[in-house]
């Protein structure tokens, strides 16, 4: 797997394990 595309996957991976607790815990403050 060249470096460039596993990279892009990683990022991919951050975002998604980053992204989905973020809106549940900003939720309660825009309440």
């Amino acid at each position: 797997l060249p470096e460039k595309i596993y990279r892009n996957l990683d990022d991919t991976t951050k975002k998604l394990r980053f992204n989905p607790p973020f809106p549940m815990f900003a939720y309660p403050f825009y309440l």
